[in-house]
């Protein structure tokens, strides 16, 4: 039993690490998007496709991708099979829908303990 508490301490630690590093990239993260959505913006405003600094070279590439299929995209798909059809549509995504898989997930979370317990 002490090998499992030792396991649930170093855990709980482990968390609380993780917690303070995400808070610590995430301002990163956040600052590197503004930054690359600037840098995009004024390459495609100025018709710049490379850029050199120092000894690297930035690139913009551009390239059409489809998006994710989402529940409207289906929608509209189905729709336009189905020629408008309603009915035919809503089927379609009832059988859609209780045909997809049942994942079963176990998550563990960290709750102050009550004096009680």
């Amino acid at each position: 039993m002490s090998d499992f508490k030792s396991a649930m301490t170093e855990w709980i630690d482990l968390k609380k690490q993780i917690t303070e590093a995400r808070k610590d990239i995430s301002v990163l993260v956040k600052r590197e998007k503004a930054l690359s959505e600037f840098i995009k913006y004024n390459m495609t405003q100025n018709d710049v496709e490379d850029v050199k600094i120092q000894d690297k070279k930035v690139r913009l590439r551009t390239k059409n991708a489809k998006g994710g299929i989402t529940r409207e995209v289906i929608v509209t798909g189905l729709t336009t099979y189905f020629s408008g059809d309603v009915v035919k549509v809503e089927g379609a995504m009832k059988s859609i829908i209780d045909s997809a898989p049942v994942k079963q997930r176990a998550t563990l979370s960290i709750l102050k303990a009550s004096n009680n317990e």
